[in-house]
């Protein structure tokens, strides 16, 4: 099966951090539209981490036996930061799903769903972009995933 995390990853990093960010100005500004805009988003971004996760084990799989000691370790690390950000963006989108739509007319619940969303919105946006970071490193830094012809080729030069 050909590796599609480098295709899935994008969505989630994308997704999720525009989302929370538009979502936040529709809390701020009163605007549903905002919100709800963002509530999709953000449930799609987290979709997205899951498919993320799921088609990293399969990356791991192609790209692992082709990393020096060094990379094995950066690819440890991006994938315990990609561990938690999966529990993570779930979390949130559902707590940002329960304070809009289920506890709408219930004030004070749906005020303390929506600090503890605007918590858990910060930390995945940051974790979301700290994996998506350390994914970037593997492939710049360490080769993985990029076709060895090419290197072979840029080698030669």
């Amino acid at each position: 099966m050909p590796n599609i995390h480098p295709l899935i990853v994008h969505f989630p990093i994308a997704l999720f951090s525009a989302g929370f960010l538009v979502g936040m100005v529709g809390y701020i500004f009163r605007k549903d539209i905002l919100k709800n805009a963002g509530l999709v988003m953000v449930i799609l971004g987290a979709a997205g981490a899951v498919a993320a996760a799921l088609s990293g084990e399969e990356a791991e799989e192609a790209v692992g036996k082709f990393l020096s000691a060094e990379g094995e370790q950066a690819l440890e690390s991006h994938e315990t930061f990609g561990g938690v950000t999966v529990y993570i963006l779930p979390a949130a989108a559902l707590l940002n799903l329960l304070g809009a739509v289920f506890l709408k007319n219930r004030r004070r619940a749906a005020a303390a769903l929506l600090a503890a969303y605007v918590a858990a919105g910060i930390l995945g946006v940051i974790m979301v972009n700290v994996t998506a970071y350390k994914g970037g490193r593997l492939v710049y830094e360490y080769g993985a995933g990029v076709s060895r012809p090419a290197l072979e080729t840029q080698e030669r030069k």
